[in-house]
């Protein structure tokens, strides 16, 4: 994984975990999901964990892609 990703395993695997979060973000309309419950959906063991690896991968809190989600959804379907 090291040379074929350029990152550890732990990294990697958080990666692929993350990504499944915005996804989920980005497809759930109805904010079926709580953050804490994303977490877990993704296989985080802790909500705490989730947090520090989605902020260090994506720049933002969980809470702020949330909301920065839903305020493009709602600026879209304005126009």
């Amino acid at each position: 994984v090291n040379k074929e990703a350029g990152v550890n395993f732990c990294t990697f695997i958080n990666q692929f975990r993350v990504d499944e979060a915005k996804r989920l973000l980005d497809a759930d309309r109805k904010n079926r999901y709580t953050l804490d419950s994303l977490s877990a959906i993704v296989g985080f063991h802790s909500y705490t964990s989730f947090y520090s690896w989605f902020k260090k991968l994506t720049g933002k809190t969980p809470s702020q892609y949330k909301k920065d989600n839903e305020k493009a959804e709602n600026e879209y379907h304005i126009v």
